[in-house]
């Protein structure tokens, strides 16, 4: 394969040879030690590769042969450096147009803010201003650590991130929104449920409550109301069905605040394997080498097929560094083939079980909050034929009692 690479750097061009003697020339070529090569027999007429300068040679028993012999493509450097020859004023118009755009992406030339709702973008510009930012300045002038600093003084910003990409300026923040302890526009913000369960207690301390306990609630229902209905007292005792039948004299909306205890339910499960398969690598390593010329691969050294069964392959590539500001298309490859070994580790059936329902009860802890209290926990083998499915699995149950109030979201 050596050779190969040898006509890529001469150069070497495919010919197709027609005739009634084209058998008879391809003998003659050979027997003359013209170098020849991969010729093949396609439909009427003939493939092969030839050196480049060996072309010229052969016109006279091409003639003698009564064939007709033409050039179907031409490779190699000498035709890669002749084409850079010819379109020089485009090689040289590539080269100033990539100056130019790395010149140019050197500067900041827009700006995108994201996340403004109350906070006006002037008085973002102003504190870029006061950072030393303008249009068309390097990006490595700017300090964006200075100007998260400077805009995170504003009071009306909860979080902020300066980044250049490119040649924008990307300003990504959030603003504060003040709900805790105060009303928005007039409005009732109620509490809900933040998860599904049995209320226990309900402690009201803003607002009116909507459950009592011994009620089951899901996901999302209003526990606690943020508005509140004043009644006047009726002058005459009469037999009132329900207050709800009577007009509210006053209506006040409010942050509603609360506690609001429940029973709550969580199911989850675990597996573990009884055996459990691993890969490792070992010592025996393989090199491989070819060299890749635009599209073609020529093997060089080692072997070209994968020499184990379980193996792992690291692949680098090196490219020839460049001569007189010309890159060569000629990678040098090389890949190790790494053996990997596989070996099981086995579990006895206990040990097993045990795993699974650490896992099972993990992945409810994962959901508790802090202040939540485990009143019971239940945990079932729900797997069967556990040595034949190589599998144990196990369910968990397990009930807590936490404060599922949550306030409402304001859109």
């Amino acid at each position: 394969m050596l050779f190969k690479i040898l006509y890529l750097l001469r150069g070497y061009i495919v010919i197709q040879i027609r005739g009634c003697q084209k058998e008879k020339l391809i003998n003659y070529l050979i027997r003359s030690n013209f170098i020849i090569w991969d010729i093949k027999e396609v439909d009427d007429h003939y493939l092969a590769k030839l050196v480049a300068d060996d072309f010229k040679r052969i016109r006279e028993s091409i003639r003698r042969a009564d064939c007709t012999v033409r050039i179907r493509s031409r490779h190699g450097l000498p035709f890669f450096l002749k084409k850079l020859k010819v379109r020089n004023a485009l090689v040289i118009g590539l080269v100033v147009a990539v100056i130019t755009i790395y010149i140019l992406s050197s500067f900041i030339w827009t700006v995108e803010l994201n996340g403004l709702e109350d906070i006006k973008e002037e008085e973002i510009f102003f504190l870029l201003n006061k950072a030393g930012f303008e249009y068309g300045m390097l990006k490595y002038n700017l300090n964006t650590e200075e100007v998260e600093d400077l805009i995170n003084q504003n009071e009306k910003v909860a979080w902020v991130d300066v980044k250049v990409n490119g040649t924008k300026l990307l300003i990504d923040l959030v603003e504060k929104t003040t709900v805790e302890g105060q009303n928005i526009e007039g409005q009732a913000i109620d509490l809900v449920a933040e998860k599904s369960g049995l209320i226990t207690e309900v402690i009201v301390l803003e607002g009116e409550a909507v459950v009592e306990e011994g009620t089951i609630v899901q996901a999302g229902d209003r526990l606690i109301s943020g508005t509140i209905k004043h009644y006047s007292e009726p002058e005459v005792q009469e037999e009132v069905a329900n207050e709800e039948d009577l007009d509210p004299v006053e209506i006040e909306k409010v942050v509603a605040k609360g506690i609001v205890k429940a029973k709550v339910w969580y199911e989850s499960y675990g597996e573990v394997n009884l055996t459990d398969y691993y890969q490792q690598q070992t010592t025996d390593v393989v090199e491989s080498f070819s060299i890749k010329y635009e599209d073609q691969e020529f093997h060089i050294f080692g072997p070209k097929k994968p020499p184990f069964v379980y193996f792992k392959v690291e692949k680098t590539i090196k490219s020839l560094p460049s001569w007189r500001n010309i890159d060569l298309p000629i990678e040098i490859i090389r890949r190790r083939y790494i053996k990997i070994k596989e070996f099981s580790e086995k579990r006895s059936l206990a040990e097993a079980k045990k795993i699974a329902k650490e896992r099972a009860l993990q992945k409810v802890l994962t959901q508790l909050d802090d202040d939540a209290v485990i009143l019971d926990k239940d945990l079932k083998l729900i797997s069967t034929n556990q040595e034949e499915n190589n599998i144990v699995r196990v369910k968990a149950l397990v009930t807590t009692k936490e404060n599922i109030a949550l306030q409402e979201n304001i859109q």
